[in-house]
């Protein structure tokens, strides 16, 4: 992963969590108050949770749906063994808050596809509700499927970029008005 500076981010893997660990990432302290201090993830039960904790000591959990690196059956859902994750934090929609971004790679096909989750926190004025999940919002859920080879992902101001590794095409998106929007070329 590359950003415009040196990219707060955090890479991970399965086996690095189902063995009772957890992963954490310490974000970088914002202009104002009432920003979450860590986002964190661990395995709970049968699937990897993402969790924000607070200098107070509340915690919000970031939902996460991701729609590729499980293995089905007719009775579960279970993470992929190969799977690889990572947590960044950027401001991608250059508002001046840094938004929070998760991240799997599943590699099962051959090929590496990789899905992304963009949240954006809205900080409340008490810090009575800073806790509250209706602070964060999913801005973009953007998928890169059949990227050959190992995949850099680029986060800067304004976009986040995937290249293909194959002939020059890659994935992009750009964000205005807090919504993402796809200007690949693939």
């Amino acid at each position: 992963m590359t950003g415009q500076s040196k990219l707060n981010a955090v890479e991970f893997t399965y086996d690095d969590l189902f063995r009772g660990g957890a992963v954490k990432l310490n974000l970088v302290k914002q202009s104002f108050t009432n920003y979450p201090k860590v986002v964190r993830a661990y395995f709970e039960q049968s699937d990897i949770t993402f969790q924000a904790d607070f200098h107070n000591g509340s915690r919000t959990r970031l939902e996460h749906c991701f729609s590729l690196g499980y293995e089905t059956g007719e009775e579960y859902k279970a993470p992929l063994k190969s799977n690889r994750y990572f947590i960044a934090q950027a401001d991608i929609d250059s508002d001046g808050v840094e938004e929070v971004i998760l991240g799997i790679l599943d590699n099962s096909s051959g090929l590496i596809d990789v899905e992304l989750q963009v949240y954006k926190y809205f900080p409340p004025h008490f810090e009575k509700d800073i806790a509250r999940q209706k602070n964060w919002e999913l801005i973009g859920t953007l998928k890169a499927p059949g990227i050959s080879e190992t995949s850099l992902i680029e986060i800067k101001q304004g976009f986040i970029k995937i290249s293909r590794n194959h002939r020059d095409f890659y994935h992009k998106w750009v964000f205005v008005d807090g919504k993402a929007t796809d200007v690949g070329e693939y």
